[in-house]
């Protein structure tokens, strides 16, 4: 006869609570890569820019 291990169902309490953590962890992590890779994103484009603003101004002072 099958008997009843309160045991069991205290255990897949905790399993289901460790598995909704993990899936929340796994979302910050991702937003956390989003994130990143818009600020990288942005700080390339900030770069570039200064590369061009660098040029032009050494264009500029060389024609001088």
């Amino acid at each position: 006869m099958f008997k009843y291990d309160y045991r069991d169902r205290h255990n897949g309490h905790y399993k289901e609570l460790l598995e909704k953590r993990i899936k929340q962890l796994e979302a910050q992590l991702e937003e956390e890569k989003r994130r990143t890779q818009r600020e990288r994103m942005t700080v390339t484009k900030l770069q570039n820019k200064l590369i061009k603003v660098r040029y032009i101004t050494f264009d500029a002072n060389c024609r001088l």
